[in-house]
């Protein structure tokens, strides 16, 4: 098992160059200020052997559709230079594991053997060890990071802010957090306080719960790539305390599983985010039984626990049906 942290292909530190060519790479570092970030050349050199083998069962796992993601994301480049290998390993691999059944659907017909293992979170993670600040404003959260820019204060495209926060920004009254701030200046214009990006998960976990969020803010554009996103904004926000409000799709999407009211809200334009921001602001009581009900779920559906015994039991039927996709995928490579 391996986690491929960084890229099997060769990108460039300063601009959107990414290729699998190494010939292609040194040309391009022939640029003044241009050089190729360190890759992951043992999952490179080890894959066609693994690949080969009939008696490792190979699993891929993937919480995103990497093959609808856009040009206004950050990691575009770095994701399409991985394709090859993306393809590669999901159409060789015995059993193929994804979070949410919209990724299923879509790599479904690279590998028929796909089930749905959804996230889960570790409720011991998320215990604050600072007071709430001063203040009797809500106070409102959203984490992130510059790549997502989009989805929080500004579309990179047109320059627009998004339903979401124009809503926020309109309605006022809240004391406005986020996490993972890299040091993007228009961020400064929106947030009242801004946490460096975590990369540590205890440590993230433990900032989401420092927070002391009371409304915790989901928004997305509401694309195909955003479509395949799970429910973990909801997931974490609810172990830091805080009611959610989250995108609303027109057909399936990450929040689907929230039952709108009762454990959440769902909002899809500017007069839903509007109503449902102001009501969570002006009723306090409200949030509060939304985040406990949220709570009770979560714990009871979404722990460790529980999802260690789906993934015992996906490990078990990949060892027994190992090299059950080395047959298919030569087929298909034959064809």
């Amino acid at each position: 098992m391996f986690r491929r942290y960084y890229n099997v292909s060769r990108r460039c530190s300063a601009c959107a160059f990414g290729t699998r060519s190494a010939d292609e790479a040194v040309a391009h570092t022939r640029q003044p200020g241009h050089t190729i970030a360190i890759r992951d050349s043992i999952t490179d050199a080890m894959w066609p052997i693994l690949r080969e083998r009939e008696d490792k069962a190979i699993i891929y796992e993937t919480d995103d559709d990497h093959f609808a993601i856009r040009s206004w994301n950050g990691y575009y480049p770095d994701v399409v230079a991985e394709h090859p290998l993306i393809r590669d390993m999901a159409r060789r691999a015995d059993l193929m594991t994804v979070s949410t059944p919209f990724i299923a659907a879509h790599y479904g017909p690279m590998n028929p053997n796909t089930r749905v293992i959804r996230n889960a979170v570790d409720p011991a993670l998320y215990v604050a060890d600072e007071p709430r600040p001063e203040g009797d404003r809500p106070r409102l959260l959203y984490y992130g990071s510059d790549a997502r820019m989009r989805d929080y204060a500004l579309d990179p495209i047109s320059g627009k802010v998004g339903p979401a926060y124009r809503a926020v920004r309109d309605l006022g009254g809240f004391q406005r957090v986020f996490i993972g701030w890299n040091g993007h200046p228009d961020m400064k214009h929106f947030w009242d306080e801004l946490v460096p990006y975590i990369k540590n998960i205890p440590a993230f976990s433990k900032a989401v719960a420092n927070a002391h969020a009371d409304i915790g803010l989901a928004p997305l554009v509401g694309d195909d790539f955003d479509q395949a996103k799970s429910e973990l904004h909801w997931l974490e926000y609810t172990l830091g305390g805080a009611a959610t409000i989250a995108q609303r799709f027109s057909g399936p999407g990450p929040y689907s599983v929230i039952r709108n009211g009762i454990d959440g809200l769902m909002a899809r334009g500017h007069q839903e985010w509007h109503d449902g921001l102001k009501k969570l602001r002006d009723n306090p009581a409200f949030a509060a039984d939304l985040a406990a009900a949220a709570k009770e779920r979560v714990l009871a559906d979404y722990t460790i626990e529980k999802r260690a015994v789906e993934w015992a039991d996906a490990f078990k039927w990949a060892a027994e049906n190992r090299g059950i996709g080395l047959s298919r995928y030569r087929r298909l490579v034959a064809a």
